[in-house]
């Protein structure tokens, strides 16, 4: 069977792996890791859960320009890794956004019928958690097709962000540049009524 360690190895042998695409893999997680390779974007789509723990656990890769998670577990990931975009894709409800996002941190994330965004992780990411903001470096959010947030949870995430950005006068931190709200049948207001 082949192994998460030997497909990370073969990738080692070129300089750079531009994109990454893994479909319904189950690969064998045993083994170590020897040699390191590095990938541009990683995409994930339909792997099973204990695949992706362990390819977080054992890739030392800590930073990709592209991260997209669709229809799989999301990972337990136990090192701080960056994205420029994470894009997650028909995560389920029963899954914890703030597993994964207290240890990964991008700026630009697209959610995609995702069950599990909800008024409370729209909380979590409107104000400092555990001493410090999740994805404090986010300039662009989407949100397509998730139906389970209130208007008020996205309205509060978008002001305590202002808020902290004029705060921390002329750095970057916190500051959300662009929201999109795209295909969704539920009706968003973000400006206050008069």
């Amino acid at each position: 069977m082949f192994t998460v360690c030997k497909l990370w190895e073969s990738i080692s042998r070129w300089d750079t792996i531009e994109t990454l695409h893994l479909v319904n893999l189950d690969l064998d997680c045993s083994g170590h890791l020897h040699e390191p390779g590095y990938v541009d974007s990683l995409i994930l789509e339909e792997m099973p859960a204990h695949v992706i723990d362990y390819l977080f656990s054992v890739v030392d890769q800590t930073y990709y320009q592209y991260l997209e998670i669709t229809r799989s577990a999301l990972p337990v990931v136990t090192k701080f890794t960056e994205a420029d975009t994470l894009a997650l894709n028909e995560i389920d409800a029963e899954t914890s956004f703030l597993d994964v996002f207290s240890m990964l941190s991008a700026t630009k994330i697209t959610f995609s019928r995702c069950a599990g965004l909800d008024d409370a992780f729209l909380e979590i990411m409107s104000a400092p958690y555990d001493d410090g903001w999740l994805s404090p470096h986010l300039i662009s959010l989407t949100i397509h097709d998730c139906l389970n947030f209130s208007n008020d949870a996205l309205r509060q995430l978008i002001e305590n962000r202002k808020e902290a950005y004029r705060q921390a006068i002329g750095n970057d931190l916190y500051k959300i540049i662009s929201i999109q709200l795209l295909n969704t049948d539920k009706p968003v207001q973000l400006g206050r009524p008069y």
